[in-house]
């Protein structure tokens, strides 16, 4: 049962943007035209494309020998191009794989084995892993046993325990099989809008053919035509952050969120009724049209945040006529959360789009969208709202005023976007003595406006120091240039232990190596940690370039945030290196294989997920975007199946191509200075073509044009 809290707001902030850590908060805004750009994503627009099935595994003592462990499994193979198989455990270096083909004849793998490995994050730690591969198989259902031969109990529960208490899965380690086929599996969630703690959470999976469908894009959100009569058993298998398994059925009937009945859509859901990070996998079996049996499974990593907040339809609002802006105080009601998970329940990102009537003719028009990062702060009763602005330009360029709605309010928690509240539409009066100021406020916009769509327009007021800080560097005076303190800040990725910049620092200018080495941090955290760095360094303007996640994070930061960046000249106030601005499609996996093998790896971090990517970019304004100029790489042809790959075992989950982390159809930031495709350059060191960080002509490229 949710309580409802009764706060002091003494203790809150007088002014929602200016946050605890002393960071002002920017108040976004833009034209009717980027209304689609900002409303809650369609979840299909996160959705994985797998051909391959993950088997967790867990050996079991034999009953006549009791150092002897096994795991068997069915390796179902539908592919008479190739397939694969790779094995990682904490018990790698002593398994003894036997494998069986259709027939029930042993399998020489002498030749097919080669040794890869997966990656920690951005680091250069690494997982080793054993990758068989196997070109023109015979088609069926194979038998693979792996076996771990004199070993004590003792030792063996040793080795395997620190993977069953740190995974959600509680194994012993990960198969995972993978099929040349065109053949896949489509998976999603239902909606975005059912990921808090209680919800009824809902996925949906279907099989489809590559090849009937020339015209999909994976990262525009398009669902593909599915098989309707190759499923013979769907499933959820859902493995909550206590290690708890449950089962569910997944069902093509029309009653289970699985659209229409036999359409080949399945549909199955589960609720979760503790916060924080969840796996769950669909499964799907049946018979492709060759014949052959087949298994599919999708890997989802998902946050479940709890109901901390809720919209109650009340909105208050006032003119600000010293900075010329309309404040619009959202009502909202406060629930108690459970204790280690207050982080997500103390700051939101909200949002409205404004809509008034015409001068002229008096109908309803779009005027504005408006957002930002607020906490909860006391209204003109003392109750809790959340409050934005709406510059009073945006009136004038589309002629209207009140009386007010808004339309598509919506409130998202910080740390993982997940919508927390969302109304349809509120109804916005305004008091009469506001409307008389609006009035007087709205003729001075309307006479003063020229067209122009200004800084304060897209991104509200200047904090004073900021103000102060570009005036000084636009005199051009010797005491402002003396004091000046202009630099690149150059950032790592997601789970690095060192900065990778650093390996070609002669090429740099006024460079500083932004470190915070093996974590997993929210795109906010990250952000916030970005300012603080610049600010102990002492920066007066600064340009970014992010490698990786810290592509995330340099556009969070101008997004979201005033500081030096918005201070810099040159070019490029914004750049990055092989960063999944639509998420990995392999993150999912990724967090079960850190938590299982690496003692002290990384969290899972969902804001890198296909799905929490979608839902971050809902706040990325198409002004921010504008100023970032990205990279991507790929791995060049070559290897087994002669397909090319920078990673072997990274490939078999990951959609292709790809840099053997980021795949090049999830690289692309919309509105933003797409730099390129190069091949033959992977993520990070130690894969099959040199780092894509180590291109010396291009850094020197990069450190030119790069704002300071």
């Amino acid at each position: 049962m949710m309580k409802v809290v009764v706060f002091v707001f003494a203790v809150l902030a007088a002014v929602v943007a200016h946050s605890a850590h002393g960071l002002d908060h920017k108040m976004l805004g833009g034209p009717p035209s980027e209304f689609k750009r900002h409303g809650i994503p369609d979840s299909s627009l996160g959705a994985l494309f797998q051909s391959s099935a993950t088997h967790f595994m867990r050996f079991e003592q034999t009953a006549d020998n009791e150092r002897l462990w096994t795991y068997e499994v069915d390796v179902v193979v539908d592919s008479d191009e190739g397939f694969q198989f790779s094995l990682m455990s904490p018990l790698l270096d002593r398994l003894e794989p036997t494998l069986r083909d259709p027939s029930g004849n042993a399998v020489d793998l002498s030749g097919h084995k080669t040794q890869s490995f997966w990656p920690v994050g951005d680091s250069a730690t690494e997982i080793i892993g054993d990758v068989y591969t196997f070109e023109k198989p015979a088609v069926g259902t194979y038998h693979l046993t792996l076996a771990v031969s004199d070993m004590a109990e003792a030792e063996f529960l040793q080795r395997v325990q620190g993977a069953r208490s740190r995974s959600k899965t509680s194994g012993d380690g990960i198969l995972l099989v993978w099929n040349e086929s065109q053949d896949e599996i489509f998976s999603k969630l239902t909606s975005y809008l059912t990921m808090r703690q209680d919800d009824n959470l809902g996925f949906q999976a279907q099989m489809y053919d590559v090849t009937a469908n020339p015209s999909l894009v994976k990262a525009k959100g398009l669902r593909p035509t599915a098989l309707g009569d190759a499923v013979s058993a769907a499933k959820l298998e859902v493995f909550f952050p206590n290690g708890t398994r449950v089962e569910e059925q997944m069902h093509d009937d029309g009653l289970h969120n699985d659209l229409l009945a036999n359409d080949g859509v399945f549909g199955g859901s589960f609720v979760p009724d503790v916060c924080g990070s969840y796996l769950v996998q669909t499964v799907l079996e049946g018979t492709r049209s060759n014949g052959a049996a087949f298994v599919r499974t999708a890997e989802h990593s998902v946050r479940i945040v709890p109901r901390s907040l809720e919209l109650t339809g009340a909105v208050d609002m006032h003119v600000d006529r010293a900075q010329h802006r309309l404040v619009v105080d959202l009502a909202v009601k406060q629930f108690q959360v459970d204790a280690g998970f207050t982080d997500l329940a103390e700051r939101y990102r909200a949002y409205f789009e404004l809509h008034g009537r015409n001068i002229f003719t008096g109908h309803e028009v779009p005027i504005a969208w408006s957002s930002a990062l607020v906490a909860p702060t006391a209204g003109s009763n003392g109750a809790p709202v959340l409050r934005l602005d709406v510059d009073l330009a945006w009136l004038a360029a589309a002629a209207a005023v009140g009386p007010f709605s808004l339309k598509n309010v919506y409130v998202q928690e910080v740390n993982t976007f997940i919508p927390v509240s969302t109304m349809g539409a509120i109804d916005a009066p305004l008091s009469a003595s506001n409307d008389v100021a609006l009035w007087r406020a709205f003729q001075t916009a309307n006479a003063t406006y020229d067209g122009t769509v200004t800084e304060k327009m897209r991104f509200g007021v200047r904090p004073k120091w900021l103000h102060e800080r570009v005036t000084a560097r636009a005199s051009g005076n010797a005491t402002a240039a003396a004091d000046a303190n202009p630099a690149l800040v150059l950032l790592h990725g997601y789970c690095s232990d060192s900065n990778p910049w650093k390996h070609t620092s002669h090429v740099w200018d006024d460079a500083r190596y932004f470190e915070d080495p093996k974590q997993s941090r929210s795109h906010d955290k990250f952000a916030q940690l970005v300012v603080e760095f610049a600010e102990k360094e002492g920066l007066t303007s600064y340009g970014l370039l992010g490698h990786s996640q810290g592509g995330f994070a340099s556009v969070h930061v101008y997004n979201y945030y005033w500081t030096g960046v918005d201070a810099s000249q040159g070019a490029r106030k914004l750049q990055s290196m092989g960063t999944p601005y639509q998420g990995n499609s392999g993150a999912g996996f990724w967090a079960e294989v850190l938590n299982m093998l690496v003692e002290e790896g990384c969290d899972s971090q969902e804001d890198l997920t296909r799905d929490g990517a979608q839902m971050w970019l809902s706040g990325i304004s198409a002004e921010v975007a504008d100023n970032m100029y990205y990279y991507v790489t790929q791995y060049d042809k070559g290897g087994p199946l002669g397909n090319g790959y920078c990673n072997m075992l990274t490939n078999a989950v990951l959609a292709k191509p790809n840099d053997g982390v980021t795949e090049v159809d999830y690289a692309h930031l919309e509105g933003a200075h797409y730099m390129g495709l190069t091949k033959g350059e992977c993520h990070i060191q130690d894969m099959n073509w040199p780092a894509s960080f180590l291109n010396e002509d291009r850094n020197k490229l990069m450190n030119a044009e790069a704002a300071r």
